[in-house]
């Protein structure tokens, strides 16, 4: 077989132009997710009653008046009322979940909204998300949040330390705290530290590295009564 040394070269170029699109396509979807991430977190906390100082690094929320329509009369001018830019919603395609909770953990500089939507892909993109059924503080409460993708909420959940503490505050129904006692690295389909039914949280994370696919980094924490 003889092969053609003068397309060589058009061969590697066209290869090297094909996985320089594909790394820019990438990261503008990379880039994209997060800002919506962002938008989704800043919304749902403004609906939770967050100072507007808080979230407005996150997403600036726009309001404007509403357009009245012409009158047939002339009736003494009403009072002026407002609505929500589109803007408000640029880039989510939809009114953002209502927030479940605010989880912070300060030692490690997070505070994030968690929805109870479930922990598909979908979910995950707003988020953390509570696992079906264990969103009570009364029992286990158990987490799921992305590393890397979508804003990374999670990605420095590895760097807490026994004894740091982690509160999780839950819109009209108070503030509960819990004090962090370890972090394993379990199998995917391990479920026992989050159907444990001993009261505790559990915040859970992929691992970041093609190798480890398969196992998930999990954190518990016992109930805490702050002094």
């Amino acid at each position: 077989m003889v092969v053609n040394t003068n397309t060589l070269p058009k061969v590697f170029f066209v290869a090297t132009g094909l996985l320089v699109a594909l790394a820019i396509n990438l990261l503008l979807s990379d880039a994209l997710e997060v800002q919506k991430y962002r938008a989704t977190q800043a919304l749902a906390l403004a609906g939770a009653g967050t100072a507007a100082e808080e979230t407005a690094p996150l997403a600036a929320v726009l309001i404007l008046p509403v357009e009245q329509p012409p009158a047939v009369e002339q009736p003494p001018t009403p009072a002026p009322t407002t609505q929500s830019s589109p803007s408000q919603h640029q880039g989510l395609g939809h009114s953002p979940p209502p927030a479940a909770a605010i989880l912070a953990a300060p030692a490690i500089g997070l505070r994030v909204v968690v929805f109870d939507q479930g922990v598909s892909e979908a979910a995950l993109r707003k988020g953390p998300a509570f696992f079906p059924g264990r969103s009570s503080p009364a029992g286990r409460v158990a987490i799921a949040g992305h590393k890397g993708r979508s804003g990374g909420p999670f990605r420095r959940i590895g760097d807490l330390q026994p004894g740091d503490i982690i509160t999780l505050t839950i819109p009209g129904g108070g503030e509960y705290a819990y004090r962090v006692t370890g972090s394993h690295i379990v199998y995917e389909r391990d479920w026992s530290l989050i159907d444990n039914p001993t009261p505790a949280l559990v915040l859970q994370a992929c691992l970041l590295g093609l190798w480890q696919a398969e196992y998930r980094l999990i954190i518990t924490a016992e109930p805490y009564q702050k002094q």
